[in-house]
């Protein structure tokens, strides 16, 4: 894409305009700019209260870590025989992969009450009502 002077003057007169704008309005409405805010910055609240109070368990990341191998070692024998009978190659980095893509869904899905939380706060200590 050629991106022409003028071009780049007019996206960053946009860009500009777009930034005012919602300047404008987190100054208009004070209770959307703290709902924004605290979409955008809660998490680090949340972490700064409760991190003190969180600790490793050893013994959880041990069995954790020796599932996450032997997950890795079934899932390369069973897709290895899998992919072999059909003259493709599996290699141990997808079996790797594989298994380390479903332990950060299953962090990510941990997000999920939080953002909840962080959502039902707002309504909850009078910032929006409807």
């Amino acid at each position: 894409m050629d991106w022409s002077r003028a071009g780049r003057r007019g996206l960053a007169i946009i860009g500009g305009l777009a930034f005012v704008g919602a300047l404008m309005l987190g100054a208009l409405f004070p209770a959307l700019r703290e709902f924004v805010w605290h979409l955008l910055a809660g998490w680090w609240y949340f972490l700064r209260r409760n991190l003190g109070a969180m600790s490793p368990d050893p013994d959880i990341l041990l069995s954790g870590l020796l599932a996450a191998a032997l997950s890795v070692v079934c899932l390369h024998v069973v897709a290895g025989w899998w992919f072999g009978t059909r003259g493709l190659a599996w290699r141990w980095r997808h079996s790797v992969l594989a298994v380390a893509g479903v332990v950060v869904l299953f962090a990510a899905s941990f997000l999920v009450p939080g953002v909840i939380l962080m959502l039902r706060l707002p309504f909850r200590e009078g910032w929006l009502t409807f």
